[in-house]
C-alpha cells in the first residue's frame, strides 16, 4: 500500500535493479517520462506511475510511504513502513498499469518486502514472442536445468486473463457488427423494393422501348450497392473522427504495443524460508 498527500492506494511494488530503465531498451522505448528521471537518486528513491501519483497527489521531490506486511518471530503479521522520495513519474499509456506501478531499488525492496509474500523473477526475452513452438521448447529446456523451486511462465500465461477478456470482447464486437450489417442489409433491400414499386411506370416504358429485364434489374442492384457503400463510408468516417479525439483510442493502441513488445518469458522463483 502506498500513502501520499491525498490518501492511500494499493500498488504493485516492483523492486528492480538501478539500470533496469536505462539499459533495458524495450522498457525504455515503451515508457514515457512525465516528470523527473528514470534514475534512482539513492536507495530511498521511487518511480511511480502517472495515475497513482495523480491519485495520491505526489510530485517529483515529494515523500511517499509504502506499507508492507512482514511476519514477526511469533508468526504474527506486522506492518512495516518505509519512506521513499519520488524521483520520477512515468506513463505506459495504459491507465491500468499506471495506477499500480511503483518501482523501488532492488536492494531496498529485498529489505522492505517479506520473503514469504513476495516473488523474485528473472525476465528473459526472445526474438519472436509469437512463436509458440519455440516458446514451449525454451520452457522445457529451462525446466530441465533449473531447480524444483523455480516455476516457469510464458508471457501468455501471465496475461491469460487479459487475453481471454480481449478475445471475448472481440467476439462480442464481431457479433454486434454482424447484427448491424444484417439490419443495414434489410433496410437497403426494403428501400430498393420500395424504389421498384414507385418506378413501375418507368420500368414499363423501358421494357416497351426494348430494354432487357436483366439490365433493368442490374440498374436497381447497383443503386442499392451504391447506397450501402455511401452510408458505410460516411458512418466509418464519422466514427473514426470521433474516436481519434478520445483517449481510449490511444490507450488501445498503447496496450497492443505493450502486449507485443514486453519480454515474453518470465521465470518466477518463490523464495522459501530456511
Amino acid at each position: 500500500m502506498v500513502i501520499g498527500k491525498n490518501g492511500r492506494s494499493g500498488g504493485n511494488i516492483r523492486a528492480v535493479e538501478p539500470e533496469f530503465f536505462t539499459q533495458n531498451v524495450r522498457a525504455h522505448n515503451l515508457i514515457k517520462i512525465i516528470d523527473g528521471s528514470l534514475m534512482f537518486e539513492n536507495n530511498k528513491s521511487a518511480v511511480l506511475g502517472a495515475k497513482i501519483a495523480e491519485k495520491l497527489g505526489l510530485k517529483v521531490g515529494d515523500t511517499c510511504r509504502i506499507i508492507t506486511l512482514n511476519k514477526g518471530e511469533r508468526g504474527k503479521t506486522v506492518p512495516k513502513l518505509n519512506s521513499f522520495k519520488v524521483s520520477g513519474i512515468i506513463s505506459s499509456g495504459y491507465q491500468e498499469l499506471d495506477a499500480l506501478w511503483v518501482f523501488i531499488p532492488l536492494e531496498e525492496g529485498l529489505k522492505a518486502m517479506a520473503i514469504n509474500s513476495s516473488l523474485t523473477s528473472i525476465v528473459l526475452s526472445t526474438k519472436d514472442p509469437f512463436d509458440e513452438e519455440k516458446m514451449e521448447e525454451l520452457q522445457l529446456k529451462l525446466s530441465s536445468i533449473l531447480p524444483d523451486n523455480f516455476s516457469i511462465y510464458a508471457w501468455s500465461d501471465l496475461n491469460r486473463s487479459s487475453f481471454t477478456s480481449f478475445k471475448t470482447t472481440k467476439n462480442l464486437l464481431l457479433f454486434i457488427m454482424f447484427l448491424i450489417v444484417l439490419v443495414a442489409s434489410a433496410n437497403v433491400s426494403s428501400a430498393v423494393v420500395m424504389l421498384v414499386m414507385e418506378r413501375r411506370r418507368e420500368i414499363a416504358i423501358l421494357k416497351a422501348a426494348g430494354a432487357h429485364p436483366s439490365s433493368i434489374s442490374l440498374a436497381f442492384v447497383l443503386a442499392g450497392l451504391l447506397t450501402g457503400f455511401a452510408d458505410s463510408f460516411g458512418d466509418a468516417s464519422r466514427n473514426f473522427n470521433s474516436s481519434a479525439h478520445k483517449r481510449d483510442f490511444h490507450l488501445c493502441r498503447e496496450s497492443f504495443k505493450l502486449s507485443s513488445k514486453f519480454p515474453v518469458c518470465v521465470i518466477l522463483w518463490r523464495r522459501k524460508t530456511s
